[in-house]
C-alpha cells in the first residue's frame, strides 16, 4: 500500500490590489476625521452648553417661585384689606373717644 506524499499545508496570501488598499486608507482617514469632529462637538458642549436636566430643574424652580409669588400677592392683598379695616376701626374709636373727651370737658370732668 502506497500512500501519496502528504502535501505541505501552506498559506497563500493574495496581494491586495492597490486601489482597494487606498480606499481602505481613505476610509480610515475619513473615520479619524469624523472622530475628531465628534470630539470637537463634545468639547464645545461641555464648555458652552447647559445640560437639559439643569434647564428642566431651573424651569421647575421658576414655576414654584411663580406659585409662591401668587400666594404672597394674595396674602398681601388680604393684609392690606385688614390694615384698612383696622385703620377705619381705630379712627372710629378715636372719633368716639374724642367726642367723649369733648363731652367730659363740657361737663367739667376733664382738665
Amino acid at each position: 500500500m502506497m500512500t501519496e506524499p502528504q502535501a505541505k499545508a501552506s498559506v497563500h496570501i493574495e496581494e491586495v490590489p492597490k486601489d482597494l488598499e487606498e480606499q481602505v486608507e481613505e476610509l480610515h482617514a475619513q473615520i479619524l476625521a469624523e472622530l475628531d469632529r465628534i470630539d470637537d462637538i463634545k468639547r464645545h458642549q461641555r464648555e458652552y452648553c447647559v445640560p437639559v436636566s439643569v434647564c428642566q430643574h431651573l424651569e421647575h424652580c421658576i414655576k414654584e417661585t411663580e406659585v409662591d409669588i401668587q400666594k404672597l400677592l394674595k396674602q398681601n392683598e388680604f393684609l392690606e384689606q385688614t390694615i384698612e379695616e383696622l385703620e377705619q376701626e381705630l379712627q372710629s374709636m378715636l372719633d368716639k373717644s374724642k367726642a367723649k373727651e369733648d363731652d367730659a370737658r363740657t361737663w367739667g370732668y376733664a382738665q
